[in-house]
């Protein structure tokens, strides 16, 4: 008996002594909660302070989910009852949607929606679940059985993932348990929850679960619930807040974009970290359970700057959830401010000038006479500078969009996500095609990316469709057409192959090299300098200078390059391969980097196309005076290995040939040893294909046929091609802007700052500065030079004036000068580009590109500026935008020194009070 009593008060001694400690720890462990203090983002403002995206206090109703899953569907059914009675919604990013059962994940391509769906099932355990069902006893799995349990995974239904949460997550629990249990399927379970529940009612606790799920991996950070929610409704939750078990209140920074859509391609958006962006986010510290991101503009490229350090509470609650002490706080700290380059007054005027201009394009259809209709000009960019230290003053893109959408889902509407997202280009086309007269169908003007999958995503080939994602300032790939004769002017006259003053006779026709250029009007305007030429865009005399320069270097391939090495300098495009610049702006957005024409250039787009149109000959059966039995060569998924193998090997080689350097002026002797090697290996390769033809198919050809094959296929790659590439019409082609050289606006900006403060290349910039929350500085942007070009003031001088002209007595006269003169002096350049030759622009309903660059005032430069209308048919209309932006640029200096004048566009003056 006593020893039995000193056992038992020993093991109470250690219960009650030895194990304090221990216990104490896991009590206090256990009765713990860290509540997170979210940093605000940090304020992007323009040049002169003004707020252009900052951050509102919004109450967030959040479940912090730990000791209280026994209560979870009595507290999440009191919680929705509240939000329901104050007209709140839940804050929803669950792909998985009822009424019809789909995913929905954004406007992606199917690839990317694949992927996405992949994800979404693997995250829930599908990968894992499958694995076990079709490969039980592989350890490792292969490439192949990867890509075969995906295709498993894929071909789950919606439906069935639906059935299957809702078994995983016991939403039998909001039934009587008693008419179910855990061991009825998902589909069983359904079918008993919709006679009482709708599908959406069911969905909400669904969604509600998986968050918790998903957000398993940290015990304390609560799911969020609600964000952004009436006073009213945060106070009643409140008040209830010890009877709503692991529910929690609190107060939290939310994004605002006080001016909305104005400056949204600059500023971009913010949303929530994508599943396929967890793993890296989670690395860099984020918390993706309440972490946003900047996902467009200088939100995203400023991220680590404009995030802040969250801060958190350690606090002690009782059984309930209840807090009852705080042991610890440290505080969160802000992201640092974001100071512009922009000036707010002068974005306001140029996004308002260009969507003025691109609306009475589009009003004005196909009433302008001459058979141009710019209905469709739906699309623009304008770009202002400043050409002393490459600060850009103005960055416009339209269409724009409203970044407050996207900062929470309650505020995303069926309406906005279908117009951001989910845009059906059928209808689009249909109506598009309908209003035109347009004689085309939708599956040609917007073919679909799957043409065996009629539900597939379609294409937007012709870039028709306005696309508000898509910065067409620093993005938008445009041929610049006569706004790069100043260029080419410059490049003559540093050349050498003209003087200022030198006079070249117009005769309308230019012939060179077996064919003829043109002028766009039939009359010669006699002897003129290039001052005259640039005032009235004589094609005809950047001709004869283009030629001149190809002349004037030592072989064919210096030849073509003269025109390029000048472009290069002005970052017009650079040199192929070259590792100098990434970027040959510098500008801190995504960009497009255009490029010049240049032989090697020339050379990369001609192979690219050369396979499909070797294809498209040897299916006619004819080349020139060859005649041939046409024979099949394009891929197919149905090819043996031996005839993809044999297809792809002449495509090969032709690609091989054409990628060598073979200018024309090559030596005939290395010419013929390329004739000889590509018809003797060609042959022998229509030799195997014909063999295979005839064994597997039947089909017979002729010893005439393979001859006729190989040597239209010689003839093509080593005539037309190679003169296609080396011939110098290709420089005259690219002295007025055509021919393969496209650019993008900011490009066709820097351009013109470079060439009128004398040549020097500065790297655009879009932010003045960055300081943290207490003002201190951390980076100020100055200016960087990129580039000195080296240019005699006299050239220089002579190209201004050429474009002072064309504003006051050229093309822009009306604009600048007639009936309303603007008083401080300007120089510009139009340009009108086609988007497609033999008609095509018309059949799907475009016009020609209007493109003006200009600067002011032409004594000292200060700004220059570029605008750009897709189908804007002439660039006669930019130069109204470029009106607008002087006016509100030179608003002081106007009221100061020209008090009498008259703006023609008031609001230039009245944005800006």
């Amino acid at each position: 008996m006593f020893v039995l009593f000193f056992i038992i008060l020993m093991r109470l001694f250690k219960l009650q002594v030895r194990d304090f400690e221990e216990n104490l720890k896991l009590s206090n462990y256990y009765s713990q909660r860290q509540i997170p203090i979210l940093a605000p983002r940090g304020e992007i403002l323009d040049k002169d302070g003004e707020v252009l995206a900052t951050n509102v206090e919004s109450y967030i109703l959040e479940y912090s989910y730990r000791n209280n899953s026994k209560s979870f569907f009595k507290v999440i059914s009191e919680v929705l009852d509240i939000l329901e009675r104050y007209d709140e919604e839940l804050y929803d990013n669950f792909e998985l949607k009822v009424n019809p059962f789909r995913f929905e994940f954004g406007g992606l391509n199917e690839s990317d929606k694949k992927s996405r769906e992949l994800r979404f099932k693997t995250d829930r355990g599908y990968y894992e679940k499958l694995k076990k069902k079709y490969f039980p006893s592989v350890k490792e799995l292969t490439d192949t059985q990867k890509r075969e349990l995906e295709n498993y995974i894929l071909d789950i239904s919606v439906e069935e993932v639906f059935y299957d949460l809702i078994k995983e997550y016991d939403l039998y629990k909001l039934l009587d348990e008693s008419t179910l249990d855990s061991n009825s399927t998902g589909k069983e379970i359904y079918d008993s929850l919709t006679s009482e529940y709708t599908d959406e009612y069911i969905r909400k606790y669904m969604f509600i679960k998986d968050s918790i799920k998903m957000n398993s991996f940290s015990e304390f950070n609560p799911v969020i619930l609600a964000t952004d929610l009436k006073k009213e409704t945060a106070f009643e939750i409140m008040q209830k807040q010890n009877m709503l078990q692991g529910i929690n209140v609190s107060q939290k920074s939310i994004r605002y974009y006080p001016e909305g859509e104005f400056a949204s391609n600059i500023i971009g958006y913010i949303g929530p970290i994508d599943d396929n962006q967890k793993e890296r986010y989670q690395q860099e510290g984020y918390n993706i359970a309440y972490d946003v991101i900047g996902r467009a503009g200088v939100e995203s490229v400023f991220e680590s700057n404009l995030r802040g350090n969250h801060g958190g509470n350690v606090i002690k609650v009782d059984n309930n959830g209840v807090k009852k002490q705080e042991i610890f706080e440290k505080e969160s700290r802000p992201g640092d401010n974001l100071y512009l380059t922009i000036d707010k007054d002068l974005q306001k005027v140029a996004e308002r000038a260009l969507s003025d201009v691109m609306l009475g394009l589009q009003k004005t259809g196909n009433n302008h006479g001459s058979g141009l209709d710019t209905s469709n000009a739906t699309r623009g960019a304008a770009v202002v500078m400043d050409v002393n230290n490459g600060n850009i003053l103005s960055l416009v893109s339209l269409p724009n969009y409203d970044p407050n959408v996207f900062v929470s889902e309650d505020n995303m509407t069926e309406e906005t996500r279908e117009k951001y997202f989910a845009t059906n280009l059928k209808e689009f086309g249909e109506n598009y095609i309908k209003e035109r007269n347009l004689d085309i169908d939708v599956d040609t003007l917007f073919p679909l990316s799957d043409k065996d999958n009629m539900n597939s995503l379609r294409d937007d080939p012709n870039d028709i469709y306005p696309k508000v994602f898509f910065n067409y300032a620093t993005q938008g790939l445009i041929p610049p057409g006569s706004t790069f004769k100043p260029l080419t002017a410059i490049a003559a006259l540093e050349e050498g192959v003209i003087k200022p003053d030198e006079l070249i006779k117009d005769n309308v026709i230019f012939e060179a090299y077996n064919n003829q250029w043109r002028n766009l009007i039939d009359y010669s305007l006699g002897s003129i300098d290039v001052k005259d030429a640039l005032r009235t865009s004589n094609n005809h005399f950047f001709y004869e200078v283009g030629n001149r320069m190809y002349n004037s270097k030592n072989s064919n391939l210096e030849g073509l390059d003269v025109l390029a090495n000048w472009a290069w300098k002005f970052g017009l495009g650079r040199p192929p391969n070259s590792t100098k610049y990434i970027s040959t702006t510098g500008i801190e957005l995504i960009e497009t980097t255009g490029q010049v024409f240049n032989s090697q250039s020339m050379k990369s787009n001609i192979v690219a196309l050369s396979s499909y149109n070797i294809v498209d000959i040897l299916n006619r059966g004819e080349f020139g005076k060859y005649k041939f039995k046409p024979i099949d060569i394009s891929k197919k998924n149905s090819d043996g290995e031996k005839l993809s193998k044999l297809k792809k090997e002449i495509k090969d080689l032709v690609k091989k040939i054409l990628s060598e350097d073979l200018p024309l002026d090559i030596e005939q002797e290395i010419l013929n040893e390329k004739v000889n090697y590509l018809s003797t290996n060609l042959k022998e390769l229509f030799i195997q294909l014909v063999g295979y033809y005839a064994k597997e198919f039947g089909m017979n050809y002729e010893q005439s046929d393979i001859d006729n094959m190989t040597n239209a296929i010689t003839d093509y790659i080593l005539y037309s091609l190679r003169t296609e590439i080396y011939t110098p019409g290709n420089v005259i082609n690219a002295s007025i802007g055509q021919g393969i050289s496209l650019f993008t606006p900011v490009q066709l900006v820097s351009y013109i700052a470079t060439l009128v403060n004398g040549g020097i290349r500065y790297k655009l910039n879009l932010v003045d500065k960055i300081v943290d929350v207490d003002n201190n500085l951390v980076k100020e942007y100055n200016p960087e030079i990129l580039e000195k070009v080296y240019l005699k003031q006299e050239n220089v001088d002579a190209v201004i004036e050429g474009m002072r002209r064309v504003n006051r007595t050229g093309s822009t006269a009306n604009v600048f000068t007639n009936g309303n003169y603007f008083p401080i002096e300007t120089g510009g350049k139009t340009g009108t580009a086609t988007f497609k030759e033999d008609g095509m622009q018309e059949k799907v309903g475009r016009a020609a590109y209007g493109v003006f660059v200009g600067f002011a005032p032409v004594e000292n430069p200060e700004i220059a500026v570029c605008v750009v209308l897709y189908d804007g048919g002439h660039g006669y209309f930019g130069a109204y935008v470029a009106r607008a932006i002087f006016e509100a640029y030179f608003k002081e200096r106007l009221q100061k020194d020209y008090p009498k004048y008259v703006p023609m566009f008031p609001y230039t003056y009245t944005l800006m009070d």
